[in-house]
């Protein structure tokens, strides 16, 4: 008796810890559809922060709340590297990478 019981305890264990396993998963694939990694070259020229398209001032907007566009580039295949600073400390700084679709780039 006390081995059925013990079986059936170590059974529940392990269903459990598969169930938890399987909810990372998930998680950590939705992450990898958001970020593209590609290689990003230097080659970008400046535009005027009215230039950039609607869906990248969305993601920006709603991304990085409390963040402005500073200045703003574009590269080859539409690739736009933007410089965002701090609303109330705009001498903090950081550039992020997107594409014209607003998906975010991770250089490598």
């Amino acid at each position: 008796m006390k081995k059925i019981i013990l079986i059936a305890v170590f059974a529940m264990g392990i269903l459990s810890s598969s169930a938890t396993a399987q909810e990372k998963v998930e998680t950590t694939q939705k992450k990898d559809l958001v970020v593209k990694t590609m290689q990003v070259t230097d080659n970008f020229e400046e535009i005027d922060k009215s230039q950039l398209p609607q869906t990248i001032k969305d993601v920006i907007m709603t991304d990085m709340d409390g963040m402005k566009v500073t200045e703003a580039y574009v590269g080859e295949n539409s690739i736009y590297k933007i410089i965002v600073a701090d609303l109330k400390n705009e001498s903090k700084t950081k550039t992020v990478y997107l594409d014209a679709d607003g998906n975010w780039i991770k250089p490598e």
